[in-house]
């Protein structure tokens, strides 16, 4: 048995499994002995997916000019019919997927420090950050996806599990080393995981069983060959039959809108966006593999060629797109599907790569060398925790008081120097630690600025406190020195009073107070 597991872009791009490829895989899964396999979050994902596609497309049959068709109930019968879709999607979805066999898995217990660890490291299939050290976009749905694929081969130890996603930013190797360094062509069947992926199966015993692939079509190919292989020599026997001029016209129209990678093809750096607008027909330099007979319908296989091609592409000129051209000769990979008679019944282009010996192929590979350690520069530096320097300093240093300094120096009035200790607790020293701790001359200057401004402060508050301890105490010793007049004179007085008075002094001694 072979597990197949599919991602979400697999899903949404055929909502109903109604593509060629996916009729196939499925009138053909219990001869090729497949199960598939739905992890409950690509579920999730593809329900979302699929009513967004399905809302632009109502928003665009809505804003239809037809009234003076008379299709005006026409086209409210279609909008009513979309929404009727998009509303009873999820359950059709839920029992299609029953009646196919195929399983909807949970994604495996996790411990969410486990998921935290894994976004801070960005570690795939999370996003590397962007030079800003910003994470890209979101990877934990992609993290579940892929914990899920690993736990379906744990608890499917004897059996082989295709991963299909088109996703190969995050899943996948850097361009032009699909199958390994500097090889291999994206369309190739099965190409490398992301090396950090594959290093996770190597620790968990899975990297034999688990394989991946970009498309449903190009595994249904695969299985194809192997279950019904045409052998080389009868597959170069059936291409020599073919109309080669047809095959070249063929091969031109549907060419023709092909979306291109810029990196892949190795375009102008500045390139943004690209499309193939045409194609010299090749006459010569055709190759075919994965040869598959297909019974009545005839047989279908892959197919590679090189041939020149006009691209229209838009690239960066000083913050803004700007259109152009360009004209070079590309290799372009598809699938050919042929009658039993011979006759050409459909073609497609799938991709489009530069010659191995195209000189703009290092360009672009030194650009992602500086972009990667660029990304990986902007990681640490986001993640890591940079010491406090302030309570670094405030454990490693014993500051002294500089209240106590200065008092050592200039002895204060009784009280002051306890004021200033309570008030003033500024470190001695602090632009030389600085300095040597940091290295850093501006620092070292402003810290010292401010310990001038900070000495400047005590001083000034040391003087205020003298002058007005000094205007109290004058005070005090005034109103002494005129207690100890008053009371000499009262003694004075007393002596030159009669005897006899002092009996009345005793009998109202409250007067005599009160007088004095």
């Amino acid at each position: 048995m072979t597990i197949v597991v599919v991602d979400t872009n697999i899903l949404a791009d055929s909502p109903k499994l109604k593509s060629e490829e996916w009729r196939s895989l499925i009138q053909n899964r219990d001869r090729w002995e497949l199960q598939f396999v739905v992890p409950e979050v690509v579920l999730m994902e593809t329900i979302d997916v699929v009513r967004r596609g399905w809302r632009k497309r109502r928003q665009e049959v809505s804003v239809l000019k037809v009234g003076e068709f008379g299709l005006n109930d026409m086209q409210e019968s279609m909008l009513a019919e979309i929404d009727k879709c998009s509303a009873e999607y999820e359950q059709w979805l839920r029992d299609y997927l029953e009646s196919i066999d195929a399983a909807i898995v949970p994604p495996p217990p996790t411990d969410l420090m486990v998921l935290a660890r894994r976004a801070s490291e960005t570690r795939p299939p999370y996003s590397p950050r962007g030079k800003d050290g910003k994470v890209v976009k979101d990877g934990l749905r992609d993290t579940l996806i892929w914990l899920t694929v690993m736990a379906i081969a744990e608890d499917n130890a004897d059996e082989e599990v295709w991963f299909i996603s088109d996703n190969h930013l995050d899943f996948g190797p850097k361009a032009d080393s699909w199958t390994g360094d500097g090889t291999g062509e994206r369309d190739d069947c099965p190409i490398l995981f992301h090396r950090a992926l594959i290093a996770e199966l190597e620790s968990r015993g899975l990297a034999g069983r688990v394989r991946y692939v970009l498309s449903a079509r190009r595994l249904e190919q695969y299985f194809a060959a192997m279950f019904s292989p045409i052998s080389d020599a009868d597959l170069t026997q059936l291409v020599d039959h073919l109309d080669k001029s047809v095959l070249a016209e063929r091969l031109v129209e549907a060419a023709r809108w092909l979306i291109l990678d810029p990196e892949q093809t190795a375009l102008p750096l500045p390139t943004r966006a690209a499309h193939l607008v045409g194609a010299r027909e090749p006459l010569e330099g055709w190759e075919f593999s994965e040869g598959a007979g297909r019974g009545e319908a005839g047989w279908t296989a892959r197919f590679a060629v090189d041939t020149e091609v006009d691209v229209d592409l838009l690239r960066e000129d000083q913050d803004a797109l700007v259109g152009g051209e360009e004209t070079k000769v590309l290799r372009l990979f598809g699938d050919i599907t042929v009658s039993k008679e011979g006759d050409i019944r459909d073609i497609e282009v799938t991709s489009a790569e530069a010659l191995p010996d195209d000189p703009m192929r290092a360009r672009w590979t030194r650009r992602a060398s500086r972009a990667q350690v660029e990304a990986d520069t902007m990681s640490f530096l986001a993640d890591y925790q940079f010491p406090n320097v302030a309570e670094t300093m405030a454990k490693q240093v014993q500051m002294p008081n500089i209240a106590e300094l200065v008092t050592r120096q200039f002895p204060p009035p009784a009280g002051i120097a306890e004021l200033a200790a309570r008030q003033f607790q500024l470190p001695a020293g602090i632009a030389d630690l600085a300095a040597q701790q940091l290295r850093i001359p501006e620092i070292a200057k402003i810290v010292d600025e401010a310990n001038k401004a900070h000495y400047s402060v005590v001083a000034e508050a040391l003087e205020q406190a003298r002058k007005v301890q000094a205007s109290g105490i004058a005070d005090i010793v005034a109103q002494a020195q005129r207690a100890q007049s008053r009371g000499a004179q009262r003694g004075k007085a007393s002596e030159e009073t009669d005897p006899s008075d002092r009996g009345d002094e005793d009998e109202a001694p409250g007067k005599a107070e009160a007088d004095e």
